[in-house]
C-alpha cells in the first residue's frame, strides 16, 4: 500500500491534538482538585469544548477519505474523484454543528475565569458581561443557519431545499458566514487581551514578576488569533473566491480548524496550571499569582488593597516582662520599616505600643508573682 506522508500528518493532526487538549484538560481539573478548589463554569465549558474536538474526529476522519486530502489528484481513480453528495452531506453536516461552538467555548471559559477575578472592579465587569453576550451570540447565531444549510452537489452546486422540503442556505452564504464566525472570534481575541493587564494594573499587592508572569500567560492566546487568520484565508479562497490549485487534493488546509480548536483549548487551560506547576517544581508561588489564575474573587478584592501590616496587639498571657520587652522592640522596628502605613493606622500603634511600654517600665518582677504580670487587656476598639 502506498505510503502519503502528508497525508499521515493530516491525520495525525486530526487525531493527536485532541488527545493533546485532553491531557491539558486533565491536567486542569486535576490542579482545581489539588488545591481543594471547586469545579467553575469556565472549567465546565472547557471541558464540554474537548468533548466535541473529540467528536468532531469521526466526521473529519470521514471528510478527510471521501475527498482523499494528501494524495496528488493524478494517484486518485477519477471514478472516486468525488463521493456520494447523499451519505457527503450528513458528515458535512455533523462537522459544522460540532465545530462551530468550539472556539466560542474556550472564549467564554477565559470570559469566566477573567469574570471570577475582575468582577470586583465594575467597569471590568460590565465590559467582560458585554464580551460574553457577544460571544454567546456569535456562536448560537450561525450555528443555527448551519442546521439549514443545502445539501451539496457536483460542481460547487447544492439543491434548492433541505429536508422537509425547507428553503435552505446556500454554499456561498454559509462561506460569508463561516468568515464572519471566525472574524468574530479574532475580535474577542483582541477584547479579551488588555483585561489581565487592566486587572494587574489594579492590583497593588502584586509584584512585578507575578504580573508579568500573568500576562505572559493570558498573552499566549494570540497563538490562536494567528490560527484564526489563516482560517480566514483558507475560507475566503475556497468559498468565495474560489481559487483552486490543480493538485487540489494534496494540501491539508482542512486541519487548520482542528489546529484553531484543540491550540485555543490547550492555551485556555494554561492559565489555570499556573498553580500547579509551581508546586510540581517545589516553589509555592506567591498567593495572589496562585488566586488569580485559579479565579479567586476574594483573593484579587485583598490584593486590590494598599500593603498594609497588621498593628501591634500587646498579648495578655505573658508571664515574663523580658519577653513582652523583646516583642515591643520587635514591633517597634516594624513601626520603622512600614512608615508608609496610613496615618490612622500608625496613631492606633503607637497608642498600643505607648500603653505596652508604659506596662513593661511599671513592672517589677523581683516583688510581684506571675499573675500580676499580665498586661492590661487593651480596649476591643482600639484597632478598629
Amino acid at each position: 500500500m502506498t505510503k502519503y506522508a502528508l497525508r499521515d500528518t493530516g491525520l495525525a493532526i486530526i487525531c493527536g491534538l485532541p488527545v493533546l487538549a485532553l491531557l491539558f484538560t486533565c491536567l486542569r481539573i486535576y490542579g482545581r482538585r489539588k488545591l481543594k478548589a471547586k469545579l467553575g463554569w469556565d472549567d465546565w465549558l472547557i471541558v464540554t469544548a474537548t468533548i466535541l474536538s473529540f467528536a468532531l474526529i469521526g466526521p473529519s476522519v470521514k471528510n478527510y477519505y471521501m475527498w482523499h486530502i494528501g494524495m496528488h489528484i493524478w494517484e486518485v481513480n477519477p471514478r472516486e474523484l468525488e463521493p456520494d453528495y447523499d451519505d457527503y452531506y450528513p458528515v458535512l453536516l455533523s462537522f459544522n454543528l460540532l465545530n462551530l461552538p468550539i472556539v466560542p467555548l474556550v472564549k467564554a471559559s477565559i470570559i469566566m475565569l477573567l469574570l471570577r477575578v475582575g468582577s470586583v472592579i465594575p467597569s471590568i465587569r460590565r465590559a467582560l458581561y458585554a464580551i460574553l453576550v457577544f460571544n454567546v451570540g456569535v456562536m448560537v447565531i450561525p450555528w443555527c443557519f448551519f442546521i439549514f444549510m443545502c445539501p451539496p452537489r457536483t460542481g460547487n452546486t447544492w439543491a434548492p431545499r433541505t429536508f422537509g422540503g425547507l428553503h435552505c442556505v446556500g454554499r456561498d452564504r454559509l462561506g460569508e458566514m463561516l468568515i464572519f464566525v471566525t472574524c468574530a472570534n479574532l475580535l474577542t481575541d483582541l477584547l479579551i487581551f488588555p483585561i489581565p493587564f487592566l486587572i494587574m494594573h489594579k492590583m497593588m499587592n502584586t509584584n512585578i514578576r507575578t504580573r508579568v508572569i500573568v500576562i505572559l500567560l493570558f498573552a499566549s492566546s494570540l497563538f490562536v488569533t494567528a490560527l484564526g487568520a489563516a482560517k480566514i484565508y483558507t475560507s475566503y479562497r475556497d468559498r468565495l473566491f474560489r481559487s483552486s490549485k490543480p493538485d487540489w487534493t494534496y494540501p491539508i488546509d482542512f486541519c487548520v480548524n482542528h489546529a484553531e480548536n484543540n491550540v485555543a483549548i490547550i492555551v485556555g487551560c494554561v492559565p489555570a496550571l499556573r498553580g500547579l506547576i509551581s508546586r510540581w517544581v517545589g516553589r509555592r508561588g506567591s498567593s495572589t499569582e496562585v488566586d488569580f489564575v485559579y479565579g479567586t474573587r476574594n483573593a484579587a478584592a485583598a490584593a486590590m488593597s494598599p500593603i498594609q501590616d497588621e498593628p501591634f496587639s500587646p498579648r495578655t498571657d505573658y508571664t515574663d516582662p523580658e519577653k513582652l520587652e523583646k516583642d515591643v522592640l520587635v514591633a517597634t522596628e516594624v513601626q520603622v520599616n512600614n512608615s508608609h502605613t496610613k496615618s490612622n493606622s500608625s496613631h492606633t500603634f503607637d497608642s498600643k505600643l505607648s500603653e505596652t511600654t508604659t506596662a513593661v517600665a511599671e513592672r517589677k518582677p523581683s516583688s510581684r508573682s506571675s499573675a500580676e504580670l499580665v498586661p492590661p487587656v487593651p480596649p476591643k476598639d482600639l484597632g478598629t
